[in-house]
């Protein structure tokens, strides 16, 4: 994993473009993107709360509150997205080391600043996002689910908390290495609970398989476990 100090270096040019979104100005490489936002940005009170957001993100990553500066990013976001500011989420996302999140966020990014008209700046942008999501992505892995019988399509399936749609089912999501947790819900079905360990670069087949509620549970075979006499084999 690179130093945060080099990943600081990375973003200096993405703080000087938040700066300039602060003060009410806008690059003109995002002017075409910032025109498609304008609804959530009508109102003047969102106007002046998003700036304010992006200042105190700003000054929480000077401070090294990367917890905070990622919180305030993605505030500002919801009001308002744009190439640079969706770049500054990436970055804190990487140093939370939120490693799916943060490729999700810098492929955006990095699509932004594609579909934007040639410049030097921008093709800088494009670089620093793509090594934020070559990055995070080197600290993933993928999981696959599958149904091993039909499941009613209303169940609900979690990665982590997060909602899978039905569409990903047999799909590889990307995960961050490591832990992660698969729960399955349905009003008729037991509730299913598996911890899943990742690795980075790996692919974890999870097969999954729905017991109705009212569904006998097996019984304990009752051989069981022999059991040894405490002084059985002492002479």
């Amino acid at each position: 994993m690179r130093s945060i100090e080099l990943r600081a270096l990375l973003c200096a040019g993405c703080v000087c473009a938040l700066g300039r979104h602060a003060a009410g100005q806008t690059a003109p490489d995002e002017r075409s993107q910032n025109a498609q936002q304008t609804a959530s940005t009508s109102d003047p009170r969102a106007i002046a709360a998003r700036r304010a957001l992006i200042e105190d993100a700003m000054r929480a990553r000077v401070a090294g509150d990367h917890v905070r500066a990622l919180d305030l990013g993605r505030r500002a976001v919801e009001l308002q997205s744009s190439p640079t500011l969706r770049r500054f989420v990436a970055e804190e996302l990487l140093v939370n080391r939120r490693w799916s999140e943060a490729a999700g966020m810098a492929e955006l990014c990095e699509n932004d600043f594609r579909s934007a008209p040639a410049s030097r700046p921008r093709d800088e942008h494009i670089e620093s996002c793509r090594q934020v999501r070559s990055e995070a992505l080197s600290h993933t892995g993928r999981i696959t689910i599958h149904w091993v019988a039909a499941a009613p399509a209303d169940s609900r399936v979690t990665i982590n908390g997060s909602l899978v749609p039905p569409a990903l089912i047999g799909v590889p999501m990307v995960v961050d290495e490591g832990r992660s947790r698969v729960e399955v819900t349905h009003a008729a079905f037991r509730p299913i609970s598996r911890d899943i360990t990742v690795l980075a670069g790996a692919t974890v087949d999870v097969p999954l398989e729905l017991t109705p509620r009212d569904a006998p549970r097996p019984l304990p075979d009752p051989s069981g476990p022999s059991r040894a006499r405490p002084n059985a084999g002492i002479v």
